[in-house]
């Protein structure tokens, strides 16, 4: 599948066009399902793991919250 995507990306910015394209956050979990947002939360939970901030944003995903949706 990533070479496929890579391949259409290719195809598209080898026309004679002027191209403006953005990248949502779920783009590269889409090439790599090590990356994305998942990813992100394991390493703010490393980094941030033992501050009174992150503790609240802990609770928030334990109860089946996203990322984008704790507090």
């Amino acid at each position: 599948m990533t070479k496929t995507i890579l391949e259409g990306l290719m195809g598209l910015f080898s026309q004679n066009r002027r191209w403006l394209l953005f990248f949502g956050t779920g783009t590269s979990y889409a090439l790599d399902k090590r990356l994305g947002m998942p990813m992100l939360t394991d390493q703010l939970k490393k980094e941030l793991g033992d501050t009174s901030y992150w503790s609240q944003i802990q609770l928030d995903l334990d109860a089946g919250q996203t990322l984008e949706q704790a507090r």
